[in-house]
């Protein structure tokens, strides 16, 4: 299959600066030498090729700002996209509990069949009080939203992470498509 035929996900990237968001769209954006990467006053983009079961996947990775007055322009950076990873801090209340649904709701009304990966940033954390269960919150908001969510817990951004975090999504993506056919 050639470049322009291979299958394009769109993953929407949100969370925080100050939950890791950043730290894991710079290393989404130089994980592979194919890589590319645009910045535009609070959203960017990544693109990364993927392998998934012998085929060839692009990952366009969408960033947008979190904060309220971008709220109208990050709707309109939604559409197309098939997955989300949610970056999020289990030892911050308000963070867990409201902007993790705020994001959800967005997401609903873009795709109800969206794949997502919720990442509990668990660095530099050490010694702080997790707030609630991520599994039972997992459940939870899996069956509020009615979404797929997977969550993982990372303590060091690594190549191998996002490659299971890329993974993880493509594989949900292309049975949810599969499905549909």
């Amino acid at each position: 299959m050639a470049d322009n035929e291979m299958k394009r996900f769109i993953i929407m990237l949100l969370g925080d600066k100050f939950e890791g968001e950043r730290s894991l769209r710079e290393r989404i954006g130089v994980s592979n030498p194919l890589d590319q990467i645009m910045c535009v006053g609070g959203f960017s983009t990544a693109i990364n090729i993927f392998k998934i079961n012998n085929e060839k996947i692009k990952f366009e990775i969408r960033t947008v700002n979190s904060s309220k007055s971008f709220e109208t322009m990050r709707k309109t950076y939604y559409p197309g996209a098939t997955g989300a990873i949610l970056v999020f801090d289990n030892t911050n209340q308000n963070y867990t509990s409201n902007v993790l649904e705020m994001w959800l709701k967005e997401l609903r009304v873009v795709n109800r069949k969206m794949a997502v990966v919720l990442v509990n940033n668990l660095i530099d954390r050490e010694g702080k009080e997790l707030i609630v269960d991520v599994e039972e919150m997992v459940e939870r908001l899996s069956m509020k939203y009615k979404l797929e969510i997977t969550a993982f817990e990372i303590k060091a951004i690594t190549t191998e992470f996002i490659d299971k975090i890329l993974l993880t999504l493509g594989e949900k993506i292309i049975l949810r498509q599969e499905k549909t056919i």
